[in-house]
């Protein structure tokens, strides 16, 4: 069953202003009759926040400079760790040796340079092995505009003019400033949705009989 919110009282409100600078809120709990998490999403509402002296006192919890809180768990001065002379090379016990990944071990997903994949539509080629993938597969057609061109320059877009991202070729590339896309892609504001909706639709047509006709031809 769902919990129900118990409301605010301004008694309460009042209350909370007076004593959460200086208490913990484990305490305001008892006194107020709301969850922890209530207090502290209503003192944030409010602007609350703990005073100076709380959170340099013990009350806090904090560990201060030259407090023996929890001085009875704390590592001493020349202890052994329970693990040492374990971690020694070619340490193998039980099965280890025989489930542990050998030296140079390639994941069942690795490729070899020059391997090529679909994503979100691009032709992806990987040009090297770091193990990054943002690092290691570029998109096909900017390798391919970069290859004849060089870097392309900062603030500036590589599209394709008929808007097929299959067809990768120098001539179907262009660059265009950011502005000038945002430009083209106004079209949703200033034209009837009909409209846009129909220009839409006879873009992913021309597409498709370009890719069928592109087919016959290979």
């Amino acid at each position: 069953m769902k919990e129900v919110r118990k409301r605010w009282t301004n008694a309460e409100i009042e209350s909370l202003k007076r004593l959460y600078p200086d208490h913990r809120t484990e305490d305001l709990v008892e006194i107020l009759g709301h969850s922890k998490t209530a207090i502290f999403g209503k003192a944030k509402i409010l602007g609350l926040r703990k005073s100076a002296a709380f959170v340099e006192s013990e009350k806090s919890g904090r560990i201060m400079n030259g407090s023996r809180k929890g001085e009875s768990y704390r590592f001493k001065p020349g202890n052994i760790p329970a693990n040492k002379g374990l971690r020694r090379p070619g340490y193998k016990p039980g099965r280890m040796g025989e489930t542990q990944f050998k030296k140079g071990h390639r994941s069942h997903t690795w490729v070899p340079l020059g391997s090529e994949k679909l994503q979100d539509g691009y032709l992806l080629r990987k040009v090297s092995d770091t193990g990054y993938p943002p690092r290691d597969w570029r998109p096909v057609h900017r390798i391919i505009w970069e290859e004849a061109n060089g870097p392309i320059p900062q603030g500036s877009i590589l599209c394709f003019k008929d808007g097929d991202k299959t067809h990768i070729d120098l001539a179907n590339l262009e660059l265009v400033t950011r502005s000038e896309l945002a430009r083209r892609n106004r079209m949703w504001t200033n034209y009837p949705r009909e409209l846009c909706e129909t220009i839409h639709l006879a873009g992913v047509l021309k597409r498709k009989i370009r890719r069928r006709n592109r087919e016959e031809q290979d």
